[in-house]
């Protein structure tokens, strides 16, 4: 089924304005991606209303403000050398909330690309569903730009739920593209 939403957003862009210091002030398109997700779920229309009200809470403009701001806000406001090490912190809401504390670490510098070690802490904010964890990973940044030009991560994470611990872990990977 998964496959089957994700192919749903093949296409489908949307549009992010920044300002100089990285921070969302608006989003555009969202919505028509949002709406190509639910199109392309296979499930009847009771199952849909669910899931639209589901993402509807957990990707309403200001957690995707929320969500795309911790890619954008990376280098402190300063030039930054190898061995330097740095913080950002930042908090999501909705259904999972929490808040996160990144340790950035220059390892190289090469031409424009600036390759950062990164530990990010996962501490809660909801007693209903509290997550905690760490990621851990590698990113890329273009210098000149401040984007992502290639990120990889683990996960290790876990949270609560009637009474139950259920563990999570996972990898990622980000590959940025500039037109």
């Amino acid at each position: 089924m998964m496959n089957k939403v994700f192919a749903g957003l093949t296409g489908k862009p949307f549009f992010l304005t920044i300002d100089n210091e990285g921070k969302v002030l608006e989003v555009k398109g969202f919505d028509k991606m949002f709406n190509a997700m639910i199109d392309s779920m296979p499930a009847d229309a009771q199952a849909k209303q669910k899931a639209i009200e589901f993402f509807k809470e957990q990707f309403n403009d200001q957690q995707i403000k929320d969500q795309f701001a911790q890619l954008f806000t990376i280098f402190p406001n300063k030039s930054v050398k190898v061995g330097d090490t740095w913080e950002k912190s930042y908090s999501l809401g909705g259904r999972m909330k929490g808040n996160f504390k990144t340790v950035f670490t220059v390892k190289e510098i090469e031409g424009d690309h600036v390759t950062l070690g990164t530990k990010t802490e996962i501490k809660p904010l909801d007693e209903q569903m509290p997550m905690s964890g760490v990621q851990t990973g590698n990113i890329i940044v273009d210098s000149k730009t401040g984007l992502i030009v290639n990120a990889e991560f683990e996960q290790q994470m876990e949270t609560k739920a009637d009474n139950q611990t259920i563990k999570i872990t996972g990898t990622g990977k980000i590959v940025g593209k500039a037109k």
